[in-house]
């Protein structure tokens, strides 16, 4: 690996923000986050079984708090891989069951973890030795499965438990915003409740599109409405900041497929709606 894991770490957002909006859909874009980091991780590991650390704690620092941020989004990005493809069938109140389950079993997974997670919170550090070095393991401190089947030398006894914490937290927050209110009050999102019932469902790639498209076009303020003035009110109205908007027209002329595709996504949408077959 040619960068140091810090290095990488520092640009790993804007890169993965940038995988999104050059996708032609969310599905690649899924698929490419997880090719692209699976790529990180084994340059990762390579270096580290052909060079040792110096020190414990530099071993501890390494699996405790480098390689669960890459992991983690490697598993975040899986998930919703996943998810994407089952839940093309749902709609209404099916898909609101759907991600209700995907939160459940995200809580399920805190319970059972609910001892690690504590100590991983508050911030702990008197286990790390067995949580966090290799082949330190102690089976009284419940044990990943996974251990049974990995490399020794890339593997701690937590490791993969602490990033998948990490993506959870993630996932919970995707999977709130992707309910959709109802008649009945508890299929509003806590943090949705009290402000706005509209919440942006779509990717940042093709907000930061539709961004650019009306700033184009000129439709405020007589055209003098500036990209991060329109870029605030979306963040305000919706509650998400749309990132880099500037970046993202890069990576929109970048992209393989039409430069346009969620234009042409609403235009078609819209078509349909009118009876036309597209």
């Amino acid at each position: 690996m040619k960068k140091h894991p810090s290095e990488i770490l520092d640009g790993l957002e804007q890169h993965l923000l940038n995988l999104s909006i050059e996708a032609e859909s969310p599905l690649k874009c899924y698929e490419e986050s997880i090719l692209y980091l699976y790529q990180i991780i084994q340059d990762l590991k390579s270096d580290i079984v052909s060079h040792d650390f110096v020190t414990q704690k530099d071993e501890i620092h390494f699996f405790k708090n480098v390689k669960p941020q890459f992991v983690s989004k490697l598993i975040y990005f899986n998930a919703l891989y996943q998810i994407e493809s089952e839940k093309s069938l749902l709609f209404g109140k099916k898909l609101n069951k759907f991600y209700k389950r995907q939160l459940h079993l995200l809580h399920l997974f805190l319970e059972e973890n609910k001892e690690f997670y504590n100590y991983t919170n508050s911030g702990g550090t008197h286990l790390d030795v067995f949580y966090y070095c290799r082949n330190k393991f102690n089976i009284r401190l419940k044990l990943d499965a996974s251990l049974i089947d990995s490399d020794p030398l890339f593997t701690t006894s937590h490791g993969l438990k602490k990033a998948q914490l990490m993506a959870n937290e993630e996932l919970k927050t995707h999977f709130k915003s992707q309910l959709i209110a109802d008649n009945e009050s508890d299929f509003i999102p806590l943090e949705m409740q009290g402000s706005t019932l509209l919440k942006w469902t779509a990717t940042k790639a093709e907000l930061i599109e539709l961004i650019h498209a009306l700033h184009a076009t000129g439709v405020f303020n007589f055209g003098a409405a500036t990209i991060k003035l329109i870029a605030e009110v979306f963040e305000e109205l919706f509650g998400l900041s749309p990132g880099d908007v500037y970046g993202g027209l890069d990576g929109m002329k970048n992209r393989k497929g039409d430069p346009a595709f969620f234009l042409i996504k609403l235009k078609n949408g819209f078509l349909r709606k009118l009876g036309f077959n597209i």
